[in-house]
């Protein structure tokens, strides 16, 4: 969070360092943070929070000028576990399953839903599998799209 606030990034709720009474952890409130759109463009110089996978309650969102600088802001990414689209234009939705390298997507709906039955792991550095350098699913990856857009079709129009 002390790089977040370096950068300037906007905070909506959290980011307050809990106090477990312990001298180890980095324990923090449930976060949400928005970061500057021409922060994200160069991975080097972007805040920890945009170039890191973060497993915790810390959730980092930008703004993109359209579709298509949305999805190449977030293949610009070195990982690829999980996406998160949300559009009221139908017209948009394939792209964005298509184009988005990532190996679960969530379109219109929250991204806890986790059906077991899929795969949990990701593409580029997320989650490899320790010790599987040659796993299959080196050369190809899954995909598993989520897509509540008709549960959900009154909320987006």
């Amino acid at each position: 969070m002390a790089d977040a606030k370096e950068y300037g990034v906007k905070i909506y709720t959290g980011g307050e360092k809990i106090d477990t009474g312990e001298d180890y952890g980095l324990f923090y409130t449930p976060t949400l943070v928005e970061i500057k759109p021409e922060l994200c463009e160069d991975l080097s110089k972007a805040p920890f929070l945009w170039r890191e996978e973060a497993f915790g309650p810390v959730r980092s969102i930008t703004k993109a000028k359209d579709m298509k600088d949305a999805i190449r802001l977030a293949n610009a990414s070195n990982y690829g576990m999980r996406a998160v689209v949300y559009t009221s234009d139908l017209n948009n939705i394939e792209v964005f399953k298509n184009q988005l390298e990532a190996a679960n997507i969530y379109i219109n709906a929250r991204p806890m839903l986790v059906d077991i039955t899929v795969s949990l792991g990701g593409i580029k550095d997320s989650a490899y599998p320790a010790g599987c350098k040659y796993y299959p699913q080196e050369l190809v990856y899954g995909k598993y799209i989520y897509d509540g857009t008709q549960l959900n079709l009154e909320k987006i129009k």
